[in-house]
Order: structure tokens, then sequence, then C-alpha cells
């Protein structure tokens, strides 16, 4: 019972709003009971709250998130762990692992909510990771699959896939999904920023008037 109570304790400490001691209980299930059905979800947990916590060390986060991710209890906690670590190293500008963990959620579980989520971070973590090709790839796959469901992603999808083409030194194209863009969603948040790098495309691509 000893894994059990010390998860649940933990638990109860993390809804009383009291992480640290939460933390720690957390880590004896971790630490002193590797068969114990409650190890990954504390382990999922504990990664959780040392992401949360500015002053923790993310190496730790990233390690549970990894050994839940390659053996999860359930398919829904695999889908969970790997969109988290993805996550994670999105934010620490570890772009090709983030890539990578994106990669694999949307592999193993196409059907998962977080796989859904995923495509648009992935897409970005390809681009940051000097993967353009690959991100211009799947901005037009989301495009072409849902042209009028996309909603308010839609403006962020073809700035991602003109970022894309403009790194592919394809200037002429990046100008045009820019004007659609700036056509679609002339006071959208991404607006200025597509405005600018219009005019930078089209001045690489030697359309000096236009620029």
């Amino acid at each position: 019972l000893a894994a059990s109570a010390w998860y649940t304790f933990g638990s109860t400490l993390l809804q009383l709003g009291r992480s640290a001691e939460a933390a720690s209980a957390l880590e004896r299930v971790v630490r002193d009971h590797p068969g114990s059905p409650h190890r990954p979800y504390a382990m999922l947990t504990l990664a959780t709250l040392k992401v949360a916590d500015p002053s923790s060390d993310k190496t730790r986060a990233m390690e549970l998130f990894q050994i839940v991710a390659t053996n999860p209890a359930t398919p829904r906690m695999g889908a969970e762990a790997w969109f988290q670590l993805a996550d994670l190293q999105f934010r620490l500008k570890v772009y090709a692992k983030s890539a990578e963990a994106y990669t694999q959620l949307c592999r193993l579980y196409p059907a998962d909510l977080r796989a859904v989520e995923a495509q648009l971070p992935r897409a970005w973590a390809e681009f940051y990771a000097g993967m353009p090709a690959d991100a211009v790839r799947h901005a037009d796959e989301a495009l072409a699959a849902a042209a009028t469901s996309l909603g308010g992603a839609r403006e962020e999808w073809l700035y991602l896939k003109a970022n894309g083409q403009r790194q592919l030194l394809k200037y002429v194209e990046a100008a045009a999904t820019y004007a659609v863009l700036l056509a679609e969603f002339p006071q959208g948040r991404l607006a200025s920023a597509a405005g600018y790098e219009n005019a930078l495309s089209l001045f690489k691509a030697g359309k000096f008037l236009e620029a």
C-alpha cells in the first residue's frame, strides 16, 4: 500500500497548494516503487510540477516525460507525455528534439486530441530547427485539409508557410503567401509583421517597385 499512500498523499498536498511537499511525496513513489502502477502517474505529475517551478532544473522534467512517453501506462498518458516533452523542449529552444517529440506523438497517437493540438507547434519547431521544407509541407497539409475551418489558426499557418518559403529562398512564393494572409486578415495580429516581411520578400525577388 505504500506506493498508493505516497501517491495519494502527494496528490492531496498538491490540491492544497503545497507543491514542494507534494513533489517530495511523489519523488518517493518514483524512487522507491519502480513496479507500482502509480509510478508513471507520479512521474507525469512531478514533471509538470518541475516545469511550473521557475527555480527547478528542467532536465529532470524532460527525463521524466521521456520515461513516461516511451513506456506509458495508457495511450492517453503516452500522448500527454510526448506533448508535454515537446512543449518543454520548444520553450527551452531545443527545436530539433521538440519537432521529433511532436512527430512521435502524431505517429503513435494520431487520434488523440494532443495530436491535433501538436500540428502547428510541430511545424514551428521544424521551422526553428532549420527544417523549413517540412514546416511548409505541414502548413500546406493543414491549409488544404481545413481551408475554411481553421479559424484564427489559418492566419498563423499562412504566416508560417510564408516564413518557411522565405527561408527556402522562394521569395516570389513567399510574397504570394503573405499577400493571401494580408488580404484575408488585414487587421490580424500578424498583419504588421507580414506586411514588412512581404516587402522584404518582394525586394529579394527583384520586384523593387512593388517592394
